[in-house]
């Protein structure tokens, strides 16, 4: 996936969302991950949220990568999905209460096979390829994802997603992001 990301070969199947319905879902999955560690898994949704336009499957993806992130990072302790919106965006965060990371650390996160320190990668695994992926698939969305983390405290990812992905927005996703760099 990483390699079609980066040569700009990744398709996206646009679709409506039911958010409540992608969340029981990514709930239904995620929960056994939760449990091998002793977490407790809590999804949080306004109701009446209204379906938005986007790619289900990566954004599952996405979702399932960062909630076996949390859950594997965390032990005995709480991982938290909550979605809220305004008018023009929709916003996924994932938060736990696991180890957290240094800002050495969050600098390089989103960067492929990159993580936390060899010990760290030993004892808790991992590719380190789900993040780089991640930000991949919320840039071809026509978003953005970011973190904020404290060691030993925990950690927050927030995805940001339009509620109408049309190819315009992809592309001026991708403007603001080589602005940004």
């Amino acid at each position: 996936d990483l390699s079609k990301i980066e040569a700009g070969k990744m398709d996206v199947f646009v679709e409506p969302v039911n958010v409540v319905s992608l969340l029981q879902n990514i709930e239904t999955t995620a929960t056994p991950l939760m449990k091998r560690r002793g977490n407790r898994l809590v999804v949080d949704c306004p109701p009446g949220l209204p379906a938005f336009d986007s790619d289900i499957m990566k954004l599952r993806q996405c979702l399932y990568n960062l909630l076996s992130n949390a859950a594997r990072f965390t032990e005995n302790g709480e991982v938290r999905l909550t979605v809220d919106h305004d008018r023009s965006t929709i916003r996924f965060r994932v938060s736990d209460t696991g180890i957290g990371m240094s800002d050495e650390e969050l600098g390089r996160v989103f960067q492929p096979f990159e993580q936390a320190e060899a010990a760290t990668q030993a004892q808790y695994g991992g590719s380190g390829l789900g993040l780089a992926i991640t930000k991949g698939f919320c840039e071809l969305l026509g978003g953005g994802i970011s973190v904020q983390s404290t060691p030993a405290a925990g950690t927050t990812f927030e995805i940001r997603l339009p509620y109408s992905y049309t190819p315009q927005s992809r592309a001026q996703n991708t403007k603001q992001q080589a602005e940004i760099q």
